[in-house]
């Protein structure tokens, strides 16, 4: 179960790259300065971008803007899909119980909505505890921001991606292990960029990009299903 999960996650991760190239071509035509700061900072560490920045040939494109939202998109509905189907068997729900086809989808696209901005919250607070130095305050601050939101989106997930009729009460322990769990992974994933990926050269900046994410997808994947089958043992 979590290795489908992250199996969605990890395909989805190219088509929202595609977005990311395309908007930052749109973005970044005739900014020699801005493209400077990129190349310097966080995405500048990934090897196909800072290739492509470095020779000054990122450039936008509306049918790979389309096609880049529509892979994500599809992509995304099959991480809610994977994840409906994981909280329903862990549950054990009974198929006549769960939603029909059209239902699954209608629902994932909405949660994928909701939970996506949760998630990029979330991760853009971890990361910026992580990508420079700050003030405790900052750094405090941060954390609890990443934190709070971890709170809301895991709750948000167990609640509605399960077709069990379950109350909040039975729910928050396993919420609290999943965003202790999922936030830990997102400070490590800012010290592997910080102190791997930054030192690879330019062929072994892919492979650690590939690996590092597949790695990284698996275990939150895993996680989050460790904790929603705690809630299911108390």
């Amino acid at each position: 179960l979590a290795a489908l999960i992250s199996y969605y996650a990890f395909v989805s991760l190219f088509p929202l790259l595609l977005v990311l190239v395309t908007v930052l071509g749109f973005l970044l035509q005739g900014n020699t300065a801005k493209r400077e700061e990129i190349l310097h900072g966080t995405l500048g560490q990934i090897p196909l971008i800072s290739d492509q920045l470095e020779h000054h040939s990122l450039s936008g494109s509306n049918l790979a803007l389309v096609i880049g939202i529509v892979g994500a998109l599809l992509a995304g509905m099959g991480i809610t899909n994977a994840t409906q189907e994981a909280f329903n068997r862990i549950w054990g729900v009974p198929f006549k119980a769960r939603p029909n086809f059209l239902h699954l989808r209608l629902r994932g696209l909405g949660m994928l909505a909701i939970l996506g901005t949760l998630s990029i919250i979330s991760t853009v607070a971890a990361g910026y505890v992580g990508a420079a130095s700050h003030g405790a305050v900052s750094v405090v601050a941060g954390v609890l921001v990443a934190f709070i939101t971890n709170l809301a989106l895991f709750m948000i997930a167990f609640k509605l991606l399960c077709a069990a009729d379950l109350s909040w009460r039975e729910l928050w322990i396993g919420v609290l292990v999943a965003s202790i769990f999922w936030q830990l992974l997102q400070h490590l994933g800012g010290f592997y960029i910080d102190h791997v990926l930054k030192r690879t050269g330019p062929l072994y900046g892919v492979f650690a990009v590939v690996l590092g994410l597949l790695a990284w997808l698996y275990l939150g994947a895993q996680l989050t299903i460790y904790a929603a089958e705690v809630n299911v043992v108390l």
